[in-house]
């Protein structure tokens, strides 16, 4: 079975587009009005889970530096990413729900389409499923570099140079 919190499982564009039609439908009349949607955007599941699995991270004494400094780099640049996407949609969508341009999404086949640009955002801010697996990939390469170091039947001419070991990729 795949984690609830899997990228294929969860649906946190489909929560918040949810969300914003509630508090719309809630305030309509004001909303309408006003031609404006002051209520905020929600702050999704995804971005909730990685922020909470940064903070403690960013002073752990007993993770190395090298590894723990890859894996804040990842965490945060992905969270930064996420939420200036996030918001970005979030605020266009409740915006044109406000001037009466655009009546709120309920049909699946519709938030997919946001889902959707999304996703070719991340893409193309390097934070896509694939760039955070191949990143991912190379912090475990890290990690075992680092066991490695205190294997003690491990001789020194049968280690491989750094460079031989795992490619970087860019």
């Amino acid at each position: 079975m795949t984690s609830p919190t899997h990228w294929s499982q969860a649906k946190p564009v489909h929560g918040a587009i949810e969300h914003i039609n509630e508090v719309f439908f809630r305030w309509q009349d004001d909303i309408l009005a006003t031609r404006r949607y002051d209520y905020g955007t929600p702050v999704t599941p995804d971005v909730l889970r990685l922020t909470q699995m940064l903070d403690p991270l960013t002073s752990d004494p007993f993770i190395p530096p090298n590894i723990r400094a890859a894996v804040v780099d990842l965490a945060e640049n992905r969270l930064h990413v996420m939420r200036s996407i996030y918001i970005r949609e979030f605020e266009q969508y409740a915006d044109r729900l406000a001037k009466g341009k655009q009546t709120p999404l309920t049909e699946l086949e519709d938030v997919n389409k946001v889902h959707n640009r999304i996703v070719e955002q991340m893409n193309k801010q390097g934070c896509g499923i694939r760039d955070i697996e191949a990143e991912v990939h190379r912090i475990r390469g890290l990690i075992q570099d680092y066991f490695e170091g205190f294997n003690p039947h491990r001789r020194w001419w049968h280690r491989r140079p750094p460079a031989l070991r795992r490619p970087e990729s860019e």
